[in-house]
């Protein structure tokens, strides 16, 4: 009887769990894709502004707001945080890698979004941008061959869609410019004509090939295809009449090159080159007032990819005799090349100036801090010595204001320079008749050996 009663039990358990089970399985668990895809709709939704009563001739703004990617960064990262979830919890959904892909991508962080999309492609995602948005973050990381392979796929798949054929036209473009590089000219030739023969009217590629000109010293072609990029593309501008004034400086065509440099920062212009060259030229035609404004632009566009920016800036100032304007500058230089030794040079010689315009404004204590730093900079200069052991003596720090003058001494006697050695023994010995010290304190001071300067 029992028996009879556990059966029937397990058949009612059995039949009204079945509903619930399903029910679970097609509702339940699909949910966490289903609300990230709302999430993502609503956090890309363009919202619209409230309407307003538009004045007589004024415009109608375009749609697009070119600083919509600035406004989202902080959603993308939320949108990144919870894709890493999702995928922490389904490692093998292919869609979730893709659409995190996109985001990285949104976010110019190609190296990442191209490890995510190239997993998605392995897990066969349904999306099927996949494998182009793969090869976009190949262009960008430079490995345009691995991206000519991709998109001539997809371009057999899609034969008649402008965005495959013109990524593609730029990747064969990227790959002109490389091997224009090393002088391969027949390779940069043929990639040049694989672009255009994809997209006939493609300006980059184009300007690719005055790249490739530009490099192999072909100067007078180069400029033609700078042109025919021009006249191809007009939003070319900037990067025609840069390339432009980079041949004109090759040549010795200052005038010129001054002109297509200005022409070139004449629209809006971004890139910190255009402004940077310009400086570099001003700089060597010795019009250094003229220089600092296009350095400090390229300076404050690119603080940190550029290095050439802030050392130029910092020692065009240094010219000027802005000492103090320098140090900012060539703080920079300093930790994006911190074994240069000209870049070492030069902040230590912006210090020892500006502190030496400290001691004129009587400000001791600055001028010690400066002196100091420039010491650890260059700790072989014996002048920089000479001038710490003063400042020591105004801060009353006897035996710092010795300590660095014997040092110096010992420089300059290394550089058989004996009237600078002989001016240092006489603060020597001012300086041990006013502070309670005698010559045997100091018996183990060494000075660094003068390193041969390059």
């Amino acid at each position: 009887m029992i028996k009879v009663l556990s059966n029937k039990l397990r058949t009612l358990l059995i039949r009204f769990t079945a509903p619930l089970l399903t029910f679970f399985q097609e509702n339940f668990l699909p949910r966490s894709r289903a609300m990230l895809e709302r999430l993502k709709a609503r956090l890309f939704q363009a919202k619209k502004p409230p309407a307003r009563k538009k004045k007589n001739g004024q415009k109608k703004k375009k749609d697009g707001d070119p600083k919509k990617v600035e406004r989202s960064l902080s959603v993308l990262k939320g949108l990144e945080a919870e894709l890493r979830r999702q995928l922490a919890r389904y490692p093998h959904e292919g869609d979730y890698y893709y659409q995190l892909g996109e985001v990285l991508m949104d976010m110019h962080r190609y190296g990442e979004a191209s490890a995510m999309l190239k997993e998605a492609v392995r897990l066969n995602t349904k999306n099927k941008s996949a494998r182009f948005v793969l090869a976009h973050s190949y262009v960008e990381i430079g490995r345009d061959e691995d991206a000519v392979v991709l998109l001539e796929e997809e371009l057999i798949k899609k034969p008649n869609s402008m965005a495959v054929k013109k990524m593609l036209a730029r990747a064969h473009s990227n790959l002109s410019v490389s091997f224009g590089k090393l002088r391969r000219q027949e390779d940069a030739k043929k990639h040049f004509h694989e672009a255009i023969k994809i997209v006939p009217n493609y300006g980059p590629a184009h300007l690719s090939m005055g790249i490739c000109y530009t490099e192999m010293g072909f100067y007078k072609e180069a400029l033609q295809k700078f042109d025919d990029a021009l006249a191809l593309d007009k939003n070319l501008w900037v990067d025609s009449n840069y390339y432009c004034g980079k041949v004109y400086v090759k040549q010795g065509k200052n005038r010129k090159a001054l002109k297509h440099f200005k022409m070139a920062i004449s629209v809006t212009c971004k890139s910190a080159f255009p402004y940077l060259h310009l400086g570099l030229l001003y700089v060597k035609m010795k019009k250094y007032k003229d220089a600092v404004e296009p350095l400090e632009t390229a300076y404050k566009l690119s603080p940190n990819r550029v290095p050439e920016a802030p050392y130029n800036l910092g020692w065009t100032l240094v010219q000027l005799k802005r000492y103090e304007e320098a140090l900012e500058p060539l703080r920079t230089a300093m930790e994006l090349t911190p074994d240069d030794e000209n870049v070492l040079k030069m902040m230590a010689r912006a210090l020892y100036e500006s502190a030496l315009q400290c001691r004129k404004d009587k400000k001791y204590a600055d001028e010690v801090e400066k002196l100091r730093e420039a010491v650890r900079l260059q700790p072989d200069d014996p002048k920089i010595r000479v001038a710490l052991g003063l400042a020591f003596d105004n801060v009353r720090e006897g035996y710092s204001a010795i300590f660095h003058t014997i040092i110096a001494k010992q420089l300059f006697i290394q550089l058989k320079d004996v009237k600078q050695a002989g001016k240092c023994v006489k603060a020597l010995s001012q300086f041990l008749y006013k502070y309670p010290f005698k010559p045997e304190d100091f018996s183990k001071v060494k000075a660094p050996l003068i390193r041969t300067r390059k």
